[in-house]
């Protein structure tokens, strides 16, 4: 790992704006960003994590919920954001997008045809590549105006909220795919307190528009 560590340190010297975006999957996920931040003392760090820190049953998501996990997912993108948090750097920003969607990469294509999917009528979260990428620049943009915060939390998504089977359905239909089918759990989904991730503070406290507030 030695010199995995020393190219890490070439490739990222003498920069003072610093993004670390890397699936996170596997312990090595760990040991990497550690090194990442260990080297970034002196730097401005937007460490991109996702919206899995929040658990399916945590209702309403302000960028002031505080995280509950509800898979292991969830848990090991909580890990990292702690690490992140503890880390001596010049300030950190954590990036939560929500799953991400595009032309491409589309969760409806692999829905397609599945029988008995559950959360049918639970909302969706989504947000597509091209806003984050989009929020990513306007970030720069404003923090080289002024010094950012020591520490911020900032969740990214789209605006609407349709169900998943509303959603999903739709997309498969319009592209001439097998929609997916839902099982039946309308009661045990009404009383429970389905994530919803807000996006209100994107334009009131960075003046920000999604390009993309509907993905249908």
């Amino acid at each position: 790992m030695p010199h995995e560590d020393e190219e890490l340190k070439n490739s990222i010297v003498n920069y003072p704006w610093r993004v670390f975006s890397l699936p996170p999957s596997t312990n090595e996920y760990i040991r990497i960003l550690e090194s990442f931040l260990n080297l970034s003392q002196n730097s401005h760090i937007i460490l991109i994590s996702s919206t899995s820190v929040f658990g399916e049953n945590q209702g309403f998501i302000s960028n002031d919920t505080q995280p509950i996990p509800s898979d292991e997912r969830g848990n090991f993108c909580l890990q990292a954001e702690v690490l992140a948090l503890n880390a001596k750097v010049k300030s950190l920003t954590i990036i939560r997008p929500a799953g991400l969607l595009d032309e491409e990469r589309h969760p409806g294509k692999s829905l397609s045809g599945k029988q008995n999917l559950a959360r049918g009528n639970s909302p969706i979260n989504l947000i597509h590549t091209e806003d984050v990428a989009r929020f990513i620049l306007h970030l720069f943009q404003l923090d080289q105006r002024k010094d950012p915060p020591k520490n911020r939390l900032i969740n990214l998504a789209s605006s609407r909220h349709d169900s998943r089977k509303d959603f999903y359905e739709k997309y498969c239909l319009d592209h001439q795919l097998i929609p997916p089918c839902f099982n039946s759990e309308e009661r045990e989904l009404l009383e429970k307190k389905n994530k919803i991730i807000d996006d209100s503070h994107l334009l009131l406290n960075y003046n920000f528009l999604l390009k993309y507030p509907n993905l249908y």
